[in-house]
């Protein structure tokens, strides 16, 4: 008994000089300074070790990515709400993510099976695992575009009264749009348009800042509002009117969506009531009458 005592206590110490040691050359290596300068302001030390190491590693692989692939994952990291991300981080997290599942899967295998008496079906198991966690990180983040993209359909109409209601007062649309901002409930459509009024106000033109949203957000109906505000301030008409129609357009619109959910609601309860209910449900009635049948 004293001898394991001793080993936990022992263990323990160690324990704690690793994390020490780890945590001092964590905040001498990774300070909020040289995270700032990666354009990344950390919100605890853990988060501020993994978004600084990711990032270095990631610069120092972004050799292997290519072009294309550099373009399809800065457009997917902007549109799922990261574009503090690189490209490299996201690489170096999905290659990371299959050497775990990876290796995850074959110590699971070798508990039940001797490495030596493996088949090409536990290679085959292994790099399945590999490659699905391999791609798992853009199901996610494509998850996150489509969760955004919903927050923004939703907020959507009452922002734009809102900006309809700084221009009617007669304010003009940048100081509209800060009205909006303060009064709307914080989300992503409120994110999107914060950082176009920083873009503004940085110097940006607002024709190219108003793109810039629509290719981020890649959603019709952003690109019909910045469509319409285009056109309303080159050819003079009040953008105010214009915005006021494509509220109602869009509270419409989803009204529409929110019938052909209801819709899709039958049809999609019908496979778990058949699996799950309908069963139940013949059993209870079939067993009196097995009874019967059998004279039991």
């Amino acid at each position: 008994m004293l001898r394991w005592a001793s080993v936990l206590v022992g263990a323990l110490a160690v324990g704690v000089a690793c994390y020490l040691m780890i945590s001092v050359s964590f905040r001498w290596l990774f300070n909020d300074k040289k995270a700032a300068e990666l354009g990344f302001i950390p919100r605890s030390r853990w988060e501020r070790v993994f978004w600084v190491s990711t990032r270095r590693a990631g610069d120092q692989l972004l050799w292997l990515v290519t072009w294309n692939q550099r373009r399809a994952g800065t457009t997917l990291l902007a549109r799922a709400g990261h574009p503090q991300w690189q490209v490299g981080q996201l690489y170096v997290v999905k290659v990371a993510v299959a050497c775990i599942v990876g290796m995850f899967l074959a110590l699971l295998q070798h508990s039940l099976v001797a490495w030596f008496d493996w088949g090409w079906i536990n290679v085959t198991l292994v790099l399945v695992g590999g490659l699905v966690g391999y791609v798992y990180p853009n199901a996610l983040l494509r998850s996150h575009v489509r969760r955004r993209q919903s927050s923004i359909l939703k907020d959507l109409p009452a922002f734009l009264d809102l900006i309809v209601l700084g221009l009617e007062s007669g304010l003009n649309l940048q100081a509209s749009l800060q009205l909006a901002l303060q009064y709307s409930r914080p989300g992503s459509l409120h994110a999107e348009w914060t950082r176009v009024l920083l873009d503004i106000r940085s110097g940006q033109p607002r024709g190219h800042a108003l793109a810039q949203l629509a290719m981020r957000t890649d959603m019709p109906s952003i690109r019909q509002l910045v469509f319409a505000i285009t056109q309303a301030e080159l050819s003079g008409f009040s953008v105010g009117s214009i915005m006021r129609k494509l509220s109602d357009q869009h509270r419409r619109e989803r009204l529409l969506r929110i019938e052909k959910l209801a819709m899709q609601a039958p049809v999609k309860m019908l496979f778990p009531m058949a699996l799950c209910i309908f069963p139940c449900t013949f059993l209870v009635l079939a067993i009196p009458v097995a009874a019967q049948l059998l004279g039991l």
